[in-house]
């Protein structure tokens, strides 16, 4: 908590108070480019792939001529020209792949026109969005569907076996997918490296751990966009159907990839991705455990001295608590404090049930690690059973006998 916050909360106001606040330097994202460059690149490898299909059907139509001896030698069986023709082209191994491929190819540029429509009719800014949301909008719907080219590109040239070709731009678009988050995040570390002496400590320890995570969930997210990725490319290798490479390019989780193509994967390549994906979310779990401890300095000196006031304990005790623990004293106003004491007291006094005052700390929105020192103070206070029952009609016999 900034120290100026206790007088703002207090309603007063000072010379510390109303001291100009140090200018914050601010560092817009980098405009995203890599789903541009990507879409730039798909559209020059279907217009290759319209050539190549028309050089591959001129030289399979080339082949006819030496068929024409066949064909009058086969008068007799009616085997016109046009079936010749198609046998040639079959023989070329043309007519086998060129509905899938066309087909692709058609569904590659039909996304092509819709997002260039898409972009023109954002332009045009029907609703009146500022120019940051409507950037951001055209930036998003981009990335969408040049996902989409991207997959259809890479099962295409798949089909061609063209694996390389095929790997180059499944990598691109994973780099396009978070391009930009990871630009966001690079805007707010320069930000925050810029005006670091502007936030105190705990202000300091707050976004690193909240930038650490934010950094964390994108690198988890590129490692399994990744993993899903290689696996497709590994199934359409083995000889998996288009369709099927196409749901597993769409799969949310890697364990989601593996149950749609797992017969057109290997053993081996799939005990990596899984392997790989649980070293990624250990070395999560280790940063966050690592967090964690450099949390125990989180709070100012007086903070510490402040909450190990109001909760009862020394320095020393207040120090070895949990941090959501400190923070509990040091943030919860005074109030509220006595409020929770009162009901304490009710509980020491009999006067409260001490299960009844669990029941309402377990309900509350308080961490978990607040909710369970909170429950074992009632429980240290709360009247031994002894105490409530036998204790009592001890006293009431005392009484009559004397």
């Amino acid at each position: 908590m900034n120290p100026n916050e206790e007088h703002i909360i207090g309603g007063s106001l000072n010379s510390t108070t109303l001291a100009d606040t140090p200018a914050a330097i601010l560092t817009p994202p980098k405009p995203a480019t890599e789903a541009i460059g990507l879409s730039a690149a798909i559209q020059s490898q279907t217009d290759n792939f319209v050539k190549n299909l028309e050089r591959q059907a001129k030289q399979a139509e080339q082949a006819t001529s030496g068929s024409m001896t066949k064909y009058l030698e086969g008068l007799a069986s009616q085997q016109g020209l046009a079936s010749l023709t198609s046998e040639a082209y079959d023989g070329a191994g043309v007519n086998a792949r060129e509905s899938e491929l066309q087909d692709i190819n058609n569904q590659i540029i039909a996304e092509q026109v819709s997002l260039q429509r898409r972009l023109e009719a954002l332009d045009k800014n029907p609703t009146g969005m500022l120019r940051g949301a409507l950037e951001d909008e055209k930036a998003r719907i981009t990335t969408e569907s040049v996902r989409k080219q991207a997959d259809l590109s890479v099962i295409q040239m798949a089909r061609q076996g063209r694996f390389d070709s095929a790997k180059a731009i499944a990598d691109r678009a994973i780099a396009a997918q978070l391009e930009v988050q990871q630009n966001k995040l690079e805007a707010l570390r320069i930000t925050y490296e810029r005006n670091q002496h502007i936030f105190d400590k705990r202000e300091q320890r707050a976004f690193e751990a909240v930038q650490a995570e934010r950094e964390d969930a994108v690198a988890f997210r590129r490692e399994q966009l990744q993993q899903i990725s290689d696996l497709s490319l590994n199934a359409l290798q083995n000889g998996a159907p288009s369709a099927v490479a196409a749901q597993m390019r769409q799969a949310r989780t890697v364990e989601e990839a593996m149950q749609i193509g797992g017969q057109y994967v290997g053993l081996l390549d799939r005990q990596q991705a899984a392997l790989q994906m649980a070293n990624t979310r250990s070395l999560i779990a280790d940063r966050s455990r690592r967090a964690v401890k450099d949390d125990e300095d989180i709070f100012t000196d007086t903070q510490l001295n402040r909450g190990a006031a109001l909760s009862g304990m020394t320095i020393d005790e207040f120090r070895s608590m949990e941090p959501d623990v400190q923070n509990y004293y040091i943030s919860t106003t005074k109030d509220q404090l006595a409020a929770m004491q009162e009901a304490f007291t009710n509980v020491q006094n009999g006067d409260e049930d001490a299960n009844d005052v669990k029941v309402e700390i377990d309900n509350s929105n308080l961490p978990q690690p607040v909710k369970e020192h909170l429950k074992a103070q009632v429980d240290a206070i709360a009247p031994k059973e002894e105490e409530s029952t036998g204790g009592f009609w001890n006293r009431i016999k005392k009484f009559f006998t004397g």
